[in-house]
Order: C-alpha cells, then sequence, then structure tokens
C-alpha cells in the first residue's frame, strides 16, 4: 500500500517539473463570409489551430506580423488549418470562416500548442 503511494508521489513530481509548455485557446462565433482578427503572442514554433463545430465546413487561418505583412496561412479546403509561429513576437491571426451551413453562425475556435524542437522543420 505504501509503495502505491511513493509511485503515484514520483510520477506527479516528475510532472511538475517538466518545462512549462504555452499553451493558448480562443472561441467565438463566425457566420459565413466573417473574419475575425486577433492580436496575440506566440512563441517560434508555436503550432495554431483552428476548429468549428458541425455546421463548418471551411475555414482560413492567415497568420501576419504586427505591420499587416502576411507571414503564412492556410487556405486548404478543412476545417481544422494549422500554422507554425516562425519567431517569438506578437501576431495579427486572422480566422475566416469560408462556408458555414448554419444561418446563425458557426462556433470557431483557436488553440495553440509549443511544438517540441525535435517536431520542429531544421533550415
Amino acid at each position: 500500500m505504501n509503495g502505491s503511494y511513493l509511485v503515484a508521489f514520483v510520477s506527479l513530481a516528475t510532472l511538475i517539473t517538466m518545462p512549462p509548455v504555452q499553451a493558448q485557446a480562443l472561441a467565438f462565433r463566425l457566420a459565413h463570409g466573417e473574419s475575425q482578427l486577433i492580436e496575440q503572442r506566440f512563441t517560434g514554433g508555436e503550432k495554431i489551430t483552428a476548429t468549428c463545430n458541425e455546421h463548418c465546413l471551411d475555414l482560413d487561418l492567415y497568420l501576419y506580423d504586427i505591420d499587416g505583412n502576411l507571414l503564412s496561412k492556410d487556405t486548404e479546403l478543412d476545417i481544422a488549418p494549422t500554422l507554425l509561429a516562425p519567431y517569438d513576437d506578437d501576431f495579427l491571426l486572422e480566422v475566416f470562416m469560408h462556408n458555414c451551413t448554419n444561418p446563425e453562425g458557426c462556433t470557431a475556435q483557436v488553440h495553440s500548442q509549443q511544438e517540441s524542437l525535435d517536431s520542429l522543420p531544421s533550415e
């Protein structure tokens, strides 16, 4: 019995000492043809993904520097566009609802998660 408590405590201590991982989440409603522009700080390599509910047929994602210069985009026909922040800084992120079948709009969400250094492309 004492051994199981020790294992649980050691596992918890391991989780607490891991380096922190940046994660962010936002949610909002968009109707067909509408977009939302968000100013957000991201770290280099942070994976940014937009998703939406079952009424959404296509969602696009654009990443701009703070001056409005387009850095990256995902305009494929899908409901989960994904981008990587190229460096640590403040960015403008635009989520565009290309196709929503609900006249009242769709719920869109933006999530971000820091990728491990091993999974990033080498330059």
